[in-house]
């Protein structure tokens, strides 16, 4: 694997935009431009990776990138929250 074969894709968004099953075994991702589409996941037992299926992309200028499919790589986890010793302090890990 290169460096070139290596990319990320990192965003905020509204909650609204984000649902998922309490399980962790199911979501759905409906952001607003500049992405359009959407995309879910379904983990399983029986798979090693999550099956992540849709029509979502995002645009860039004179290129759209498909950000759904076989090879796009995908996790879910429980995020922790950690109450520093500042009280002004909060840690969120996943």
């Amino acid at each position: 694997m290169t460096a070139d074969s290596i990319r990320a894709n990192l965003g905020v968004t509204a909650s609204n935009a984000f649902r998922y099953d309490r399980h962790l075994r199911t979501a759905t991702l409906s952001p607003p431009a500049p992405f359009s589409g959407s995309a879910s996941l379904k983990r399983s037992r029986n798979l090693l990776s999550p099956l992540w299926t849709g029509n979502l992309t995002v645009a860039f200028p004179g290129r759209s990138v498909r950000l759904a499919g076989p090879a796009v790589h995908v996790s879910l986890v429980h995020a922790r929250l950690t109450k520093g010793d500042n009280p002004s302090s909060i840690t969120v890990g996943f």
